[in-house]
């Protein structure tokens, strides 16, 4: 990216150039490590539906994870 590693955190860039460019209101979904008047975390909910459709997406991320350990995919280079 056009980051040198290690200067720049995930954090860092986001104060710096990416929260100035959401609009009145937005937000960004981040995990306990990050915060912010713009960040809303995997717990934090603004309504039921809200809460369901987060929890439907974590559950989605879990199975494909538990499918790239079952396959084994990310130990190897494909070639």
């Amino acid at each position: 990216g056009p980051f040198p590693c290690g200067r720049w955190s995930d954090q860092k860039i986001f104060n710096a150039f990416l929260a100035k460019r959401l609009m009145e209101g937005e937000c960004v979904e981040a995990d306990g490590g990050y915060g912010g008047p713009h960040v809303l975390k995997p717990t934090s909910y603004v309504s039921k539906s809200n809460k369901r459709a987060k929890s439907n997406a974590r559950a989605r991320h879990e199975t494909i994870n538990r499918q790239f350990k079952r396959w084994a995919i990310l130990g190897s280079t494909y070639r």
